[in-house]
C-alpha cells in the first residue's frame, strides 16, 4: 500500500556550475544540511488574439518559457566536516569569489588583542579570516607581510603567543557563478529533483537567539524532476542517483553563542538580541533571449549589503557612539561572530555602514533599540566579507 513522503525523507546537496545551467557531478561531500528547499515554476504563456469562432480556450501553441525560483534555508552546524563547508558554495554564489583556506600558523598578539604579528609571512588578504581558541576575525588591514590587524580584538587571548587555525574567506567578486541544487528523496522512486542554473540574488544571514540562519534566494533555470527527465536537460544523459548516504554528524549551533562587535574603536555589545545581514544582487537572468525558451545565464546589478539589528540599551560609551553615529551620518564598521567553537563558527564583517537612528521600544522592563535597515558602503567589492572557521 502506498504511504505518503514524509518530508524529511530527502537529502540536500549542492556543487558551483562550471558552466551555467550545466548539472555537475555530485558527491557525498556536497551534501548540505537543510532546513526547507522552496521552488516555484511561472509558465510564461502568449494569449491567442487570433479569432477562433469560439470562447472555449484552445490550449497554448508551442512550448512556453518557464520562470523558477527556489529558496533554500540552512542552519550554522557543528561537526559538518572539512572547511569550507558544501553550504559555503552557496555564500560564494552570493559574494563571487572562491574561498582560499588560510594555514595554521603560530602567530604573537598584541595591539590589546587586534594584531597578529607572525614569524614568517601569513599570506593573508584583508577580508582573510582567522581562528583562534573559541574567536574568529576577519582580516581589517595588512600592517606587513609578517603583521595583520583584525575588524574587532580578541578577548580570549589578548596577548602572547597562540595558535592560528585556520578559515575560509569570501569576498566580493564582479561576476556570481551558478550552482545546482540537488533533492534526493525516500523511497527512491519518488520524485526526486534538481535545481540547476540557480544564482543567488539575496543571502541572509541571521541570528535570532535560537540559532544562526543562512537563507538563499534567487532565480533558477530550471526545475528537473526525475518523473518527466529527458536527456539531454541539464547536460545530462541519465537522471543522477544519490550518492552513498553517509551518516549525519552535524548538530545546529545555538543561536545565542557568538560575539557582535560596534564602534570605530570596537567594543563588544553583548545585549543584541537579533540581527539580520542581507545581500542583494539585483540578479536578472536571461530569460528571454530570441530563440530560447531558458534562461543562458546570470547577470548581477548593483551589489546591495543592509544591516538590521537590535540591541538592549546600556549606559556603556558604545550606545553613545552608536547614537551619534546615526544622528551624524557616520560610517562605523561591524562584525559579528556566530558560534564559539573551532569548525563550528562563521563570521560576517562590514568595514562601513551608516547607522540609521534607532528606534526606541519602552514597552519592555528594559530599553530597547531598533535599527532598520542600513546600507553598507565601501570602495569597490569591500562592503562585506564572511567566512567559516
Amino acid at each position: 500500500m502506498a504511504n505518503y513522503v514524509l518530508s524529511k525523507n530527502n537529502r540536500y546537496y549542492i556543487a558551483l556550475e562550471s558552466s551555467y545551467g550545466v548539472v555537475p557531478t555530485v558527491s557525498a561531500t556536497n551534501r548540505v544540511p537543510g532546513v526547507r528547499l522552496a521552488v516555484a515554476t511561472q509558465k510564461v504563456t502568449v494569449p491567442r488574439r487570433d479569432k477562433t469562432g469560439t470562447r472555449t480556450f484552445l490550449g497554448t501553441p508551442g512550448p512556453s518559457r518557464k520562470i523558477a525560483s527556489y529558496e533554500f534555508e540552512t542552519s550554522l552546524m557543528a561537526g559538518a566536516g572539512a572547511l569550507p563547508p558544501a553550504v559555503g558554495q552557496m555564500v560564494q554564489a552570493a559574494l563571487g569569489a572562491a574561498a582560499p583556506l588560510s594555514v595554521q600558523q603560530t602567530a604573537t598578539v598584541n595591539g590589546n588583542g587586534a594584531e597578529l604579528d607572525f614569524a614568517a609571512p601569513h599570506n593573508l588578504a584583508v577580508g582573510g579570516a582567522v581562528t583562534v581558541g573559541g574567536e574568529m576575525r576577519i582580516v581589517a588591514s595588512v600592517l606587513s607581510a609578517t603583521s595583520v590587524w583584525l575588524s574587532a580584538p580578541l578577548t580570549n587571548t589578548v596577548s602572547g603567543s597562540a595558535q592560528v587555525m585556520p578559515a575560509a574567506a569570501y569576498v566580493p567578486a564582479k561576476v556570481l557563478p551558478s550552482v545546482s541544487l540537488f533533492d534526493f528523496w525516500d523511497p527512491s522512486n519518488t520524485v526526486q529533483r534538481i535545481v540547476r542554473g540557480a544564482g543567488v540574488d539575496e543571502m541572509d544571514v541571521l541570528v535570532d537567539g535560537t540559532e544562526h540562519k543562512l537563507v538563499f534566494r534567487g532565480p533558477a533555470a530550471e526545475q528537473i524532476g526525475s518523473a518527466a527527465f529527458q536527456p539531454p536537460d541539464g547536460g545530462l544523459t541519465v537522471f543522477p542517483t544519490e550518492p552513498a548516504v553517509q551518516a549525519e554528524t552535524w548538530a545546529p549551533v545555538p543561536g545565542h553563542l557568538g560575539q557582535a562587535w560596534l564602534g570605530s574603536t570596537p567594543s563588544q555589545v553583548l545585549t543584541l538580541t537579533k540581527a539580520l545581514v542581507r545581500v542583494k544582487n539585483n540578479l536578472m537572468t536571461r530569460s528571454f533571449e530570441f530563440g530560447s525558451t531558458q534562461p543562458l545565464g546570470l547577470s548581477p546589478g548593483d551589489r546591495d549589503v543592509e544591516v538590521q539589528f537590535e540591541v538592549y540599551s546600556t549606559d556603556e560609551s558604545v550606545f553613545a557612539e552608536l547614537y551619534h553615529a546615526a544622528q551624524t551620518e557616520t560610517p562605523i564598521p561591524l562584525t559579528i561572530q556566530l558560534g564559539d567553537q573551532a569548525g563550528a563558527m562563521a563570521a560576517v564583517y562590514i568595514k562601513t555602514f551608516v547607522p540609521q537612528i534607532p528606534q526606541f521600544n519602552d514597552a519592555e522592563t528594559r530599553l530597547l533599540w531598533s535599527f532598520s535597515s542600513s546600507r553598507a558602503q565601501g570602495a569597490g567589492d569591500d562592503e562585506i566579507y564572511f567566512a567559516f572557521g
